[in-house]
C-alpha cells in the first residue's frame, strides 16, 4: 500500500461523544472465583469511543476535531494534552469545572478477552441537542462525522437531522446504547457494530451469521455496516455485496478500543478514497495494533507504520 497524497485539502473528520480515563486489570490465571481477589495487572490510559478514534486520525494525520466533554482533574488534562500533540483540535470540545473525567473501568482475563466492564459517563450530558445547536455549521461542513451512541437519542437525534454535506458515521457502543440510534436509521451512512450490539439492534438469535444480521439492518435504512466479531474479523457491506475480512491473528494484551481502532482506520482509508478492500485492511491494521497494547491506542498507530506494513515493532 503506497503512501496516500491529497490533490486537494485533506478531508475533515468531525467526532462527537464520549471522552473518559480507562482503568483495566487483566488478570494473570484463569478466574477461579469472580468473589475473590484476583492478582492481576492495573494500568490506566486514555479512553473513552470517540476519544480513541479521534486519537487514531491523528496519528494517521487526518485533519480531526473532536466536541467531548472534559472535567479539570488531572486526568483531563493529560488527555487534552496527549490529543492535541497529535493535532487533534479541541477548541470547540466542553470543559466542565470542579468535575472529574468520565470514567471506564474494564476487567480482562488472562488472554485479554473482556470479563465485565462499568462506565461513570456524567459529563457527556453536557453535549445536549441545545449544545449542538451552536455548531451546525461545523457539523454540515465537515467531510465526516463520526458520533459514538455515548451521546443521549435526542443530541444524536438533532445530529442526525442537519442538513449535512459529509456522511454520518456511528459507534453502537455497547448493547444498551445501541438503542438510542432508533428511528434514525435511514440517517445513517455507516453503522459500526460488535456482533453482539448487532444482534440486541436486529432482534436477532444470537448465532446469527454476520451476513444475516448486516442483511437485517440494512432493511431496516441503514446504508452500510460494519459487524466486528473479535479475532474472527469482521463483514461490510458496500450496496451490493457483503465483504469479509480476517482479523490479523494477535496475542492481545486486552480487546478494550480494538473496535475504535478498527473504525478509526477504515474512516482513514474511506476519507482517503481508498478502495474498500484497502481502507478495511487499514482497518484491520489499526485494530491489530490496538490489540499489541494494554493503552486502548497504541502509540505505534502512525502512517509509516500503517502503509509500509510494520505491525511486529512491540
Amino acid at each position: 500500500m503506497s503512501t496516500i497524497h491529497f490533490s486537494r485539502p485533506p478531508p475533515t473528520i468531525l467526532v462527537i461523544g464520549g471522552v473518559n480515563y480507562d482503568i483495566k486489570a487483566k488478570l494473570h490465571a484463569p478466574v477461579e472465583h469472580l468473589d475473590d481477589s484476583n492478582t492481576g495487572l492495573i494500568s490506566q490510559h486514555d479512553g473513552g469511543v470517540a476519544r480513541n478514534i479521534a486519537e487514531v486520525l491523528g496519528r494517521l494525520k487526518l485533519p480531526t476535531t473532536l466536541i467531548a466533554v472534559f472535567g479539570d482533574d488531572n486526568a483531563s488534562q493529560s488527555m487534552q494534552q496527549n490529543l492535541e500533540d497529535q493535532q487533534v483540535d479541541l477548541s470547540h470540545a466542553i470543559q466542565m469545572e470542579n468535575m472529574r473525567s468520565d470514567t471506564f473501568l474494564s476487567f480482562h482475563d488472562h488472554t485479554g478477552e473482556l470479563l465485565m466492564a462499568a462506565n461513570q459517563m456524567t459529563l457527556i450530558k453536557a453535549i445536549t441537542p441545545s449544545f449542538i445547536h451552536t455548531k451546525t455549521d461545523l457539523i454540515c461542513e465537515a467531510d465526516i462525522v463520526v458520533c459514538d451512541c455515548n451521546l443521549s437519542p435526542d443530541t444524536l437525534a438533532e445530529i442526525a437531522g442537519l442538513a449535512r454535506k459529509g456522511m454520518l458515521v456511528i459507534d453502537g457502543v455497547s448493547t444498551t446504547k445501541i438503542r438510542r440510534i432508533e428511528g434514525l436509521y435511514d440517517k445513517i451512512d455507516l453503522l459500526k457494530l460488535s456482533h453482539i450490539e448487532a444482534v440486541t439492534l436486529c432482534d436477532a438469535p444470537h448465532e446469527t451469521s454476520l451476513d444475516g444480521l448486516i442483511t437485517k439492518a440494512v432493511n431496516r435504512g441503514i446504508k452500510q455496516v460494519l459487524i466486528s466479531k473479535g479475532e474472527e474479523g469482521f463483514a461490510i457491506n458496500d450496496g451490493t455485496n457483503i465483504h469479509h475480512f480476517d482479523a490479523i491473528k494477535a496475542t492481545p494484551q486486552t480487546v478494550t478500543g480494538a473496535g475504535d481502532c478498527l473504525l478509526g482506520g477504515l474512516i482513514y482509508g474511506l476519507a482517503t478514497g481508498l478502495p474498500l478492500a484497502q481502507a478495511c485492511e487499514v482497518g484491520a491494521k489499526t485494530a491489530y495494533l490496538s490489540t499489541k497494547s494494554v493503552a486502548s491506542v497504541n502509540h505505534h498507530i502512525n502512517l509509516d507504520n500503517i502503509l509500509t506494513g510494520h505491525l511486529d515493532i512491540i
